[in-house]
């Protein structure tokens, strides 16, 4: 795992980082990966279909917020009528005077689909 330092100076590990189908790359924290699990129990044993998700899931910009996107993708394993939901966070940072690309997942749950 790779270490993230914040402008803040606070430190957590990235658990993976991975392309979408778009060539964003887009990063998940492990505090992140507590966050979801904590709240949404039923991703729990989720953690590579959120990754494919990312990876391969259709993307929309979220209407309230648009540095936001959903991926959504639907799985056999889950119940009908049921897709996996990741929120991911674009935007850039500062670091050796250059803006670099900062995409983090921000939450992920399963939501209702028809």
């Amino acid at each position: 795992m790779a270490i993230l330092y914040s402008i803040l100076g606070s430190i957590d590990l990235i658990r993976a980082t991975v392309q979408d189908r778009y060539g964003n790359e887009v990063y998940i924290t492990e505090e992140r990966w507590q966050h979801i699990i904590t709240g949404h129990r039923d991703m729990e044993n989720n953690f590579e279909y959120l990754l494919k998700t990312l990876r391969t899931g259709k993307r929309r910009r979220d209407r309230e917020n648009s540095s936001k996107f959903l991926y959504t993708q639907k799985f056999k394993h889950l119940p009908p009528q049921t897709a996996l939901l990741v929120v991911v966070k674009f935007g850039h940072m500062q670091a050796a005077k250059r803006n670099i690309p900062n995409n983090f997942v921000v939450s992920a749950y399963l939501i209702h689909v028809k």
